[in-house]
């Protein structure tokens, strides 16, 4: 695997962000995937770009890729980043929500205004973890309730997000059967 455009991240955090697409001569990989598969390549191209993302480049991307039959039990992949620049939160703010306050939110949240813009994270505490602000209003029986992030104002290399909430009805338990 050979890497170009890359200086944020190191030529091995890269490869070890591709899980399925791996080098022959690496023997800590000894168990690991030995064929090289076209969709599991194209699943680590996006992974690559997944942790950029979690390290503040939104903007990253892969601006070629090529596979270049070696001989003929192996192959070259030859990968082109680029990078783009490193994002922070310049703002949160918080719409539609009448449940809990903006401030009890943004302490669920857990992300600061100057912190690294990290997508992963942002997705993972809006819904993902078990502390995570879908529960609060999941718990209190809004289950229909929808959380959108929206990327505003970027300026620079700061991103203001808006979190735009509709709350819904609250569910109530009709019927209960047991046999």
């Amino acid at each position: 695997i050979y890497l170009t455009g890359n200086e944020v991240l190191t030529d091995k955090a890269i490869k070890k962000a591709m899980k399925k697409t791996n080098e022959k001569n690496n023997i800590l990989e000894l168990f690991n995937q030995k064929k090289f598969v076209e969709t599991d390549y194209h699943d680590d191209l996006n992974r690559i770009i997944e942790k950029y993302n979690e390290e503040g480049y939104r903007d990253a991307k892969i601006v070629a890729d090529s596979v270049v039959k070696f001989d003929e039990k192996t192959v070259d992949v030859y990968i082109t980043v680029d990078e783009g620049k490193k994002y922070y939160i310049k703002d949160i703010n918080w719409v539609g929500n009448t449940l809990y306050s903006s401030q009890e939110l943004s302490n669920v949240l857990g992300i600061l205004p100057g912190e690294v813009y990290n997508q992963k994270l942002l997705s993972k505490r809006l819904s993902e973890d078990d502390d995570a602000v879908s529960n609060y209003y999941m718990n209190k029986g809004y289950l229909f309730y929808q959380l959108v992030p929206i990327e505003k104002n970027i300026v620079g290399d700061s991103i203001d997000l808006e979190l735009r909430m509709f709350e819904g009805p609250q569910a109530r338990i009709n019927k209960v059967v047991i046999n």
